[in-house]
């Protein structure tokens, strides 16, 4: 026997659809499928996985002539731009040592934006960075993506799924905020685009009025009207420091201020559409701007919501089905097209129309469907090889399913994480090595000594 710890999304008797990265549940063929999502947006929010962490930012990579991830930018459609973004050199000034970025009222008589760009070194680029000055003008955004570092390793060339190939539209903005002065009328704007809607939320100082709102072009393209979400009152009000959250996730917006949740109410949650494919706006999708305000930012931090991909086993050969059905040939096709969205989009949404655009499971009787919130990595009820039909008197359960009786109990505490290694430079001494599917060694460690647990990671599951 081997014990798993999933995360269960589907209930008895529930239908469990999952698309574009989402999950989807009905208890009826009658019922909407509802997106799940959790109650708690604290709860939600601890789920985040990093994307992008500006104060570890990789300083031998900038100093080789990588470019920055951040910057000061302004909209015009030139040939170098990204997604219609140029370096503005009279905005933001950024203090790259520190890694903090400021700007005065006086600068900000029009909004100045910061901006994202998702700039991907390759493992050449690691390599070179020691020896040579990188071309900055070889780098171009890419969309983010499903990557999960954990248990993410290269063997020579870098492997498919260390990147990721599935594009992740709901984001998470993190920040530190100084507002040093401002007008009246002064204006912050936090800003997450995803596909053909970009989310704002707009921060008033002197009174600390937020208002979310939506840019939709689904319907008109030409026209970038904002449209007013929900509103609330916020902790940001006058002069002063605070940590900042915003947050686009499972269909619903979200601001924390000093970790505490701001209540817009049931007009933050909305119905995403379907499809709705990434664009070009998406290479820099994250975005902050002001007008009439002084202010600094630190602390920048990019994080994306778990992407728990489609895929599942033919029922007959039980051969493995991805997303795209089935092809490891299309995934590294759609890896070839992340930087540029619109191809992306076109390749996804046609081999998923080719497939039926979503997978679905439906449960029986005393049957849940469990995820692994690593879907490039582990496993899952829905990719274990072994026939799995077992009966039970009259029942028997599907494959994917993993039954009541099965359930041993929930998770409630890490008491031992992985150890960190000391001596030999921090590296410890390999004892043996990971092995890949036809049983050869790997370069990639099992297990090392001597090392010491990580005490401070051990704690109670919430």
């Amino acid at each position: 026997h081997v014990n798993y710890i999933k995360r269960i999304v589907g209930l008895p008797n529930e239908t469990v659809r999952i698309q574009a990265g989402d999950v989807y549940a009905r208890r009826s063929d009658t019922d909407a499928y509802e997106i799940l999502r959790k109650a708690d947006p604290d709860k939600q929010h601890a789920l985040q996985i990093l994307v992008c962490d500006d104060q570890h930012a990789p300083r031998r990579l900038l100093a080789a002539g990588w470019p920055e991830r951040w910057g000061p930018m302004r909209e015009q459609h030139a040939a170098d731009s990204i997604a219609g973004w140029v370096d503005d050199p009279s905005g933001w000034t950024a203090e790259r040592g520190q890694r903090s970025y400021e700007l005065a009222a006086d600068q900000a008589t029009d909004f100045r934006w910061l901006r994202y760009r998702h700039f991907i070194p390759s493992q050449d680029d690691w390599r070179a960075a020691g020896s040579r000055i990188l071309d900055a003008a070889q780098a171009h955004p890419r969309l983010i993506t499903d990557f999960c570092r954990y248990n993410a390793y290269t063997i020579g060339a870098p492997m498919r799924e260390d990147y990721g190939v599935y594009w992740v539209g709901d984001l998470t903005l993190e920040c530190n905020i100084v507002v040093t002065d401002f007008a009246p009328d002064g204006e912050l704007v936090l800003e997450l685009v995803e596909g053909q809607r970009w989310y704002r939320c707009r921060i008033h100082p002197a009174d600390g009025r937020a208002v979310l709102t939506v840019v939709d072009l689904t319907f008109d393209r030409e026209a970038e009207e904002e449209q007013a979400l929900a509103e609330a009152i916020s902790p940001v009000q006058g002069k002063g420091r605070w940590s900042v959250a915003f947050a686009n996730v499972d269909d619903r917006l979200c601001l924390w201020v000093d970790d505490e949740l701001v209540d817009f109410g049931s007009g933050a949650e909305f119905r995403s559409p379907y499809p709705n494919p990434p664009e070009q706006r998406d290479l820099t999708p994250v975005g902050i701007a002001a007008r009439g305000v002084s202010l600094s930012i630190d602390s920048l931090r990019i994080l994306r919501d778990i992407y728990y991909r489609a895929d599942t086993l033919d029922e007959q050969t039980l051969s493995p089905i991805n997303e795209l059905g089935g092809s490891t040939v299309d995934e590294e096709e759609l890896g070839r097209r992340l930087e540029s969205p619109e191809s992306w989009g076109s390749f996804y949404y046609e081999r998923q129309a080719q497939r039926g655009r979503s997978t679905t499971f439906t449960l029986g009787d005393n049957e849940f469907l469990m995820l692994g919130d690593n879907s490039p990595r582990s496993k899952d009820g829905r990719l274990f090889e072994v026939e799995r039909r077992v009966s039970r008197g009259d029942l028997r359960y599907h494959r994917f399913a993993v039954p009541r009786t099965a359930l041993i109990g929930k998770a409630f505490y890490i008491y031992w994480p992985h150890g960190i290694p000391f001596m030999n430079n921090g590296q410890g001494y390999v004892l043996s090595y990971h092995k890949n599917t036809r049983g050869e060694r790997t370069a990639y460690p099992k297990y090392r000594v001597p090392f010491y647990p990580q005490v401070g990671r051990m704690r109670r599951i919430r």
